[in-house]
């Protein structure tokens, strides 16, 4: 798939398509430029940033975490699921 991204010229489209690309294919310096570029009244809200499964491994990165405090002044944390079994989502068996 990379190779296939790599053959659209991405730089012609809005911004949101050009992260989506250096998402899929792994380029999170770049992704990291463009998050900022992008800002906070960009395309993609803070809430998609944290939800969107797009962006689940480039969380990850230093990269996205110094976006991400950049564009919204605040440190990115993970929200998630302290204690599984208190969650009331996840059956037991």
């Amino acid at each position: 798939m990379n190779d296939l991204l790599k053959t659209v010229d991405w730089r012609v489209l809005s911004e949101k398509f050009q992260l989506a690309s250096l998402v899929l294919i792994g380029e999170w310096d770049d992704a990291e430029r463009v998050m900022v570029k992008m800002g906070e009244k960009g395309d993609i809200s803070k809430l998609f940033y944290r939800e969107w499964p797009l962006f689940r491994w480039f969380r990850k990165t230093e990269q996205f975490k110094r976006a991400y405090q950049e564009v919204f002044g605040e440190e990115y944390k993970i929200i998630g699921k302290a204690d599984p079994e208190n969650d009331p989502n996840e059956k037991s068996e």
